[in-house]
């Protein structure tokens, strides 16, 4: 089970993925890493850190024999999370959760060196581990989010050279990356409506047989439509976008049911028309209904009903009524049998 869990973004890492070689830590010091590789003991310290500490061991020899206990080795992805109490600044975790068993070490301690040069490589690179995709390979990777994944962009009206450039490097990532995919979400014409990126600059839309470019989609939102451009795990974003229920029905070509649904009559293949149903009063045609095909809109004080033969002399009725008393409403569906003779049999009435 939890070989299938995902870790949350890396704040430190860049919306694309990519490791910064400088970052800022909660102290306000920086950490820059010229290699990269300080993790593989390629730097001068020459500790291979990665083999106890990424690929999933639990009791291992070097703590046992440093510490005189054979604890598991904690995990580096989540680093980033367990810095320890930092009390002297204001954006800095107050959670208390450390590196070390005991919440102790600080964060230098947790690196382990002895020079600056040695610690500042070590804790750049742990401090942006690892990121789905590498640098890391092999047995050491990790299922990490993409770091881009939960990035926004809310254009409610003409898109500024700002927000442009986001979006333009939003669509860039989606395109590129097997782990992120990009969604727009939003109220086009009063109506809430979905997207999700394909290829290119091309949407699909969650109405089927609809689409949208990137620039559609701008336009729509200059002109008072507000959108949002959201990254997403990869996998997540037809469920998200298009299809929220998993039922096949896109989420679009559900909500296209204008019609009060008690005042339908739905599969009477009124596709062609009312014939050769029977109307009295007000029926019409309403363009959609649940399945898809189109239905009888039946109304107040109305009815319609169909005959078919049933067997050799004898006959049934299939009818709709919707009746309004007072401040109730109703619609009645149901049969009425009859003999050769026209003599009435019996009738079932479903409310």
């Amino acid at each position: 089970f939890l070989g299938t869990i995902h870790l949350p973004p890396n704040p430190y890492r860049r919306i694309d993925n990519s490791r910064p070689a400088t970052i800022t830590l909660p102290d306000g010091s920086t950490a820059t890493t010229t290699s990269f590789n300080a993790l593989r003991g390629q730097n001068s310290r020459g500790n291979n850190c990665l083999q106890c500490h990424l690929n999933g061991d639990t009791r291992n020899d070097a703590s046992n024999i440093e510490l005189g206990q054979a604890f598991i080795a904690p995990a580096f992805a989540p680093f980033y999370d367990r810095l320890g109490f930092w009390p002297t600044s204001q954006s800095a975790s107050t959670s208390g959760f450390g590196f070390f068993h005991d919440g102790a070490d600080s964060i230098g301690g947790a690196a382990r060196t002895t020079t600056a040069e040695r610690q500042t490589d070590m804790l750049a690179e742990i401090m942006t581990l690892e990121g789905p995709g590498g640098p890391l390979t092999g047995g050491e990777r990790r299922q990490d989010t993409h770091a881009g994944v939960g990035q926004q962009v809310t254009v409610a009206g003409a898109v500024s050279n700002a927000q442009r450039s986001r979006i333009d490097q939003l669509v860039s990532i989606a395109n590129g990356s097997a782990f992120a995919e990009l969604i727009v979400k939003g109220r086009v014409d009063g109506q809430a409506r979905g997207y999700l990126l394909v290829s290119g600059t091309a949407f699909q839309a969650d109405k089927q047989g609809e689409s949208r470019t990137l620039n559609d989609l701008i336009a729509l939102a200059a002109s008072g439509n507000p959108l949002t451009f959201t990254l997403v795990a990869n996998g997540m974003g037809h469920r998200l976008a298009l299809d929220f229920n998993q039922n096949g029905v896109l989420d679009g070509d559900e909500k296209t049911v204008i019609d009060d649904p008690d005042t339908l009559l739905e599969n009477g293949n009124f596709e062609t028309g009312l014939d050769p149903w029977y109307p009295g009063n007000t029926v019409t045609l309403s363009a959609t209904a649940h399945d898809g095909s189109k239905a009888a809109k039946v109304g107040a004080e109305s009815f319609i009903v169909v005959t078919k033969p049933a067997a050799p002399g004898e006959g049934y009725s299939l009818a709709g009524a919707y009746f309004s008393e007072g401040a109730s409403e109703r619609m009645e569906v149901g049969f009425s049998f009859w003999d050769a003779s026209g003599a009435w049999i019996s009738d079932s009435t479903a409310v």
